[in-house]
């Protein structure tokens, strides 16, 4: 009779431990809803939050958020990657601060903008990268140079433009915008680039 009342206290004690348990787990695992129903997020927990400044070289971004509207990276060919010291192969978004025209030099005519670099899907060599005011010249096709640009396209302050090409910094550019020394991104044709102008891919 004893044993009897001993199985039994134990049972009733190991159910209560098991619905205790139960409890724990299920309240562990609740998170605040909103109106809809559905869990709030957390965006401190959330490993796709992406840090302001995390440039690495080969793949970069500079989102403080992820944005799904910002192209994937698209890397050129790796010999566009660094063609000389001191430069680097980038792909970034612009906005667009002034259009100033198309300049003719003995490279031939480009169209040159100025703008800020509003975000880096891609960079080979971060470290280079010393500014995002920036001077940006497309090149126009001739008929010696079939690359870039069919023929002028201007562009308006505030418009956003997706470049790949080569940046170089402002230590050695010698590009000055209204906001002062400025990186140049040129170059932004094939093989080692492109130009986004109203949702048209020049190449």
């Amino acid at each position: 009779m004893r044993t009897s009342a001993n199985i039994s206290a134990l049972s009733v004690f190991s159910r209560l431990l098991l619905g205790l348990s139960v409890s724990l787990f299920v309240l562990s695992g609740c998170r605040e809803l909103d109106e809809t129903g559905a869990p709030i997020r957390d965006a401190g927990l959330d490993l796709a939050t992406i840090s302001d400044g995390s440039l690495r070289d080969g793949s970069a971004t500079d989102l403080v958020s992820p944005d799904l509207s910002w192209p994937a990276p698209m890397p050129p060919p790796a010999s566009c990657y660094q063609r000389s010291s001191g430069v680097t192969g980038i792909q970034v978004v612009l906005r667009v601060d002034q259009y100033m025209g198309v300049k003719t030099g003995r490279n031939g005519p480009h169209e040159i903008v100025h703008g800020t670099i509003i975000n880096t899907p891609w960079v080979y060599k971060s470290s280079i990268v010393d500014t995002s005011n920036v001077e940006v010249a497309m090149n126009i096709q001739t008929a010696t140079d079939m690359t870039g640009l069919p023929k002028e396209i201007p562009v308006r302050t505030g418009e956003r433009l997706e470049l790949e090409g080569e940046y170089i910094p402002k230590a050695t550019a010698n590009a000055t915008t209204a906001l002062g020394p400025a990186a140049v991104i040129h170059f932004t044709h094939d093989p080692c680039g492109y130009a986004v102008i109203g949702g048209v891919k020049y190449r």
